[in-house]
């Protein structure tokens, strides 16, 4: 850990015939093939055609990173403005996964609706594939000095150097790496979702499949369990925890633009968390 406290990552991972490679847009790529990989054999359990699930991943991926780029326009509006170019520029970081969700879930949403493929169906699995994505894509935040907050003593810190300090911390050395904190909390995330989401596969409702691992005692409580989860309740607690949580990690970051004393996160958080818990739980009223 002592190691940590002195060492400055480089951006640059390595170089090839005068081309850098960055440890961000490495930790991209990996992300998106671990998350490929998890997103194939996941929608192959849920009978989804081959050609769709290549399709349903490339476009919305595609479309996640690219809004995901765009969205950080609002960051950071003066700088983009005075270079407009540099929003091409991703291999710099720069992403807003907030935005990144959102184009990704209004593609998929166009996908499924042209194709006629369940939307609830592939939304209740894609939580698991996103989640790995982005926990590899966090990780390239440390090697871009990226994503940190308020200056701490706490034990979790990271050397930031000089040149990408705010402003008004320039004379102080450790700050808080929200990154980590959602690294970890992301990986908590991960955990309970894959052990939710084992349970369907070895309880398939829809063909009466009950496992003999349910006891009797627990029956009624195992098969509500089971039936929040078909109903959608994968992508439900991903949602709410996820934005919760950065909602609250905004309070420590630094030099955030604000709008009505929040900042575009947040309250792109409270947005996000309004509108899918409406839709959710109206479209599991009709079910009923």
């Amino acid at each position: 850990m002592d190691f940590l406290y002195h060492f400055i990552p480089n951006k640059v991972m390595f170089s090839i015939f005068n081309i850098n490679i960055y440890w961000y847009g490495f930790f991209i790529f990996c992300g998106a093939i671990l998350g490929f990989l998890i997103f194939y054999k996941l929608a192959k359990k849920e009978k989804i055609q081959e050609k769709d699930i290549y399709d349903i991943f490339f476009y919305c991926f595609l479309f996640g990173i690219i809004g995901a780029r765009l969205g950080y326009f609002f960051y950071d509006i003066q700088y983009y403005m005075q270079d407009p170019l540099a929003i091409f520029r991703f291999w710099e970081g720069g992403m807003s996964i907030i935005f990144g969700i959102i184009s990704g879930v209004i593609t998929l949403y166009i996908i499924c609706k042209r194709r006629k493929i369940e939307f609830a169906k592939i939304l209740n699995i894609l939580p698991i594939p996103m989640l790995v994505a982005q926990i590899l894509g966090r990780l390239g935040n440390y090697f871009n000095q990226e994503l940190f907050g308020i200056p701490t003593s706490f034990f979790l810190k990271i050397p930031i150097q000089e040149n990408l300090r705010p402003e008004q911390y320039k004379n102080e050395t450790f700050f808080t790496p929200l990154f980590l904190y959602e690294i970890i909390f992301n990986i908590i995330l991960l955990i309970i979702l894959s052990l939710l989401l084992r349970k369907k596969y070895k309880n398939n409702l829809e063909n009466g499949i009950i496992s003999k691992e349910l006891k009797a005692k627990d029956f009624r409580k195992s098969m509500n369990l089971l039936a929040f989860i078909d109903k959608g309740g994968i992508i439900l607690i991903y949602i709410n925890y996820y934005f919760i949580l950065r909602f609250i990690l905004e309070f420590f970051r630094i030099g955030e633009p604000k709008v009505l004393f929040l900042t575009l996160n947040q309250l792109l958080s409270i947005i996000v968390l309004v509108i899918f818990n409406i839709f959710w739980f109206r479209k599991n009223e009709k079910r009923a």
